[in-house]
C-alpha cells in the first residue's frame, strides 16, 4: 500500500531557550544537523523518491522560505527514504555526497538537503526511531533483535505494528534463552497465544489469575 505522502515543518517557537532545544534535538535524535526551520519529508515503501518528486520537494521548500520569510542559512530540507534511492543518488547533475553512513548532503543554491537512506543507518540507539521503518528484511530482523535482546518494549511493541510477522517469530526464538515482561507483550498475546507463556514470569501467572482460576489449577494436579 502506497505510504502517505508527508511534509512536516518544524519551527521551533519553544518557551525554553531556542539554543538549548535545538542541542537536545541534534544530541538527542538522528537530526544532528537541523537548524531553525527545517523541511521533512517522508518517503515510505510504494512511494520512492523519483527526480520529479525531488524537485517538487525542492519547489515547495522555496515556497517555505518565501512564506516564513527564512533565509536558506536558516532551513533544512530532509528527505527521509525507507529504502535507498538510487535513481536520485546515481545523478550527477543532482550531485549528492555520502557525508555518513546513511546520510546524503547537497547545497542546492545554498539551500541544504539532506537524504536519509534508513537501511544504510547503524544501528544505534539514536537511530532505533528510524529504524523501525527499514524496508530491508535483514536490517528489520537487526534492529528487532537487538530491541528483544536489550528488552527495549516500548520499541518491541512498536516493531509489532510495523513488522508483525518477523517481531513474532523474533519473540519466539527469544523465548528459549530469558524471558519478557508480560506487561509490554500483551499486544500479541492473541496472535502467539500459548507460545507467549515462556516469556511471562510464574509470579505474573499467578497474580493474574482469579481465586477460581487458582483452585482450578489445584484440582487439575
Amino acid at each position: 500500500m502506497k505510504t502517505r505522502f508527508l511534509l512536516l515543518h518544524f519551527t521551533h517557537n519553544l518557551t525554553m531557550d531556542k539554543a538549548l532545544a535545538l542541542h537536545a534535538i541534534r544530541y538527542l535524535t538522528p537530526f544532528w544537523y537541523f537548524l531553525l526551520h527545517n523541511v521533512l519529508e517522508f518517503k515510505g515503501p510504494g512511494d520512492r523518491l523519483t527526480i520529479n518528486g525531488y524537485n517538487r520537494i525542492l519547489g515547495r521548500s522555496r515556497l517555505y522560505l518565501s512564506a516564513h520569510n527564512v533565509t536558506t542559512s536558516e532551513l533544512t530540507v530532509t528527505i527521509i527514504c525507507t529504502g535507498t534511492s538510487r535513481t536520485v543518488l546515481s545523478q550527477p547533475e543532482i550531485g549528492f555526497q555520502q557525508i555518513a553512513e546513511g546520510y546524503y548532503f547537497r547545497d542546492h543554491r545554498g539551500l541544504k538537503v539532506y537524504l536519509i537512506a534508513i537501511n544504510e543507518l547503524p544501528i544505534a540507539p539514536v537511530n532505533y526511531s528510524l529504524l523501525l521503518f527499514a524496508s530491508s528484511k535483514v536490517k528489520s530482523r537487526e534492529i528487532i533483535e537487538e530491541f528483544v535482546e536489550k528488552h527495549l518494549e516500548e520499541y518491541v511493541d512498536y516493531a509489532y505494528l510495523i513488522h508483525p510477522p518477523i517481531t513474532k517469530e523474533i519473540v519466539n526464538m527469544a523465548k528459549k534463552r530469558y524471558s519478557l515482561p508480560r506487561k509490554n507483550l500483551e499486544f500479541i498475546a492473541q496472535d502467539i497465544g500459548p507460545e507467549l507463556v515462556p516469556f511471562i514470569n510464574p509470579e505474573d501467572r499467578v497474580r493474574d489469575l482469579t481465586p477460581e482460576q487458582r483452585l482450578q489449577g489445584l484440582d487439575a494436579k
